[in-house]
């Protein structure tokens, strides 16, 4: 796929004007697939110094195509949930003949991989993991509720302020409001629901596994390929995710029993798999159980998972009662 992001210039000193902001960009953060993300400085006089934003500058294309649809289905996906305290906030759409420029909220702490891999914010602190990882729930739950699902989380998609205490959902390229998708694929296999019907791997973890079709991964099989909810796909990632937080890996390549022999074996054996395999308590296990049933009907609910992070007493083997 062609990095549209390497046909942009390098837009560092460019001076942005646009009602009442007045923002020079300083230096560039990152890029991705479709834009660069700089620092950007508001030179208009402030009270308590000066005020920074991020600034995703992308290529503006064409009225009517795909690429435009898309790119408006971002802005305006993003534009609808912005206002919670835990979503990355976009303050204004900037447009000129060539390029987009959205500016955002800036969040010092750089993104959540660097936290979890980089600063070891979460190593063995089970009060960090449910401050952090109920801001992530809340924010995915404001999602939801506005009839937006993201299909792109991931910690890279979520930033941190300076301190660690705060964390903000980010990067709406990849979200729909449709309920059902039979779009496969969508976002990164580490975190997407599963592929493939699990019941011809060992025992099945669930009585109706037969009449389970595959979810985001797909099926190399047309006729397990039906829509899938995407909400359930979304709290599936999220398991991925506090698994991270709480080992700092994965627990499988990728949630198909074909190719990965560690989700085949969690097929057969259930959480006793993942409190076997890794440094996490029996009720973490329990949770991830919870969150990786195979079935997307009785998967967990937001509601519910929220209650059951509250609920857990230690996420680590070694704080368990003897």
């Amino acid at each position: 796929m062609v990095q549209r992001s390497s046909l942009l210039p390098d837009f560092t000193g460019m001076v942005l004007f646009h009602d009442s902001f007045h923002l020079r960009l300083v230096e560039q953060l990152g890029k991705g697939a479709y834009g660069v993300v700089y620092l950007a400085e508001d030179l208009a006089p402030r009270l308590y110094g000066p005020t920074y934003y991020a600034v995703k500058c992308m290529l503006r294309y064409p009225e009517g195509s795909d690429l435009a649809r898309q790119q408006y289905r971002e802005i305006s996906y993003h534009r609808a949930v912005s206002g919670h305290p835990n979503i990355v906030g976009l303050h204004a759409v900037i447009e000129d003949d060539l390029y987009t420029f959205l500016v955002l909220d800036y969040c010092g702490g750089g993104d959540l991989f660097g936290a979890i891999m980089d600063r070891d914010t979460y190593a063995h602190n089970t009060t960090a993991i449910k401050r952090t990882f109920l801001q992530i729930v809340d924010a995915l739950a404001a999602c939801h509720e506005k009839g937006v699902f993201h299909r792109d989380l991931k910690p890279e998609n979520i930033l941190c302020s300076p301190d660690d205490q705060r964390v903000y959902l980010a990067d709406f390229g990849l979200a729909t409001r449709s309920v059902r998708s039979s779009t496969y694929g969508c976002g990164s296999s580490f975190y997407m629901s599963p592929g493939i019907r699990p019941s011809r791997y060992g025992a099945p973890l669930h009585a109706n596994a037969h009449r389970i079709s595959a979810e985001c991964l797909g099926s190399p099989q047309p006729r397990h390929r039906k829509p899938y909810r995407t909400a359930p796909s979304d709290v599936w990632a999220l398991g991925t995710i506090l698994c991270n937080l709480l080992t700092g890996r994965n627990p499988w390549h990728i949630a198909s029993p074909k190719t990965d022999s560690g989700f085949r074996l969690y097929l057969r054996d259930g959480p006793v798999w993942l409190h076997r395999n890794l440094p996490i308590s029996s009720a973490a296990a329990d949770i991830l159980g919870c969150i990786f049933d195979i079935d997307p009907e009785s998967r967990i609910t937001l509601p519910e998972l929220r209650d059951a992070i509250l609920a857990i007493d230690t996420f680590f083997p070694e704080a368990e009662p003897s």
